[in-house]
């Protein structure tokens, strides 16, 4: 029997917290992170967090080095074939 469980979104926001803590990202860069998996560029997240794109850039090389991503792309592909976590969390509630 195969089980396929489905995302509502590329990364899930448990998903991109349990990421985040496992790989000792700060709460700055997590905040990077989340702009990333939702698909903004950095320009986008540099001006919604009010800095310069140059900080948001340092965050990425930052995460990069933390987690061993040879891109953004493969980060976001890592965070992307997290189990669901927030499936999990919900059915084990009900």
């Amino acid at each position: 029997m195969l089980l396929v469980f489905g995302k509502n979104q590329l990364c899930e926001a448990l998903s991109i917290d349990f990421f985040s803590r496992s790989h000792g990202i700060t709460d700055a860069e997590g905040r990077v992170l989340q702009g990333l998996c939702a698909g903004l560029p950095p320009a986008s997240i540099a001006s919604a967090a009010g800095v310069a794109v140059s900080t948001i850039r340092t965050h990425i090389s930052s995460i990069r080095g933390k987690t061993g991503a040879s891109s953004i792309s493969h980060l976001m592909n890592r965070i992307a074939t997290l189990p669901p976590i927030v499936g999990a969390a919900l059915s084990r509630i009900r």
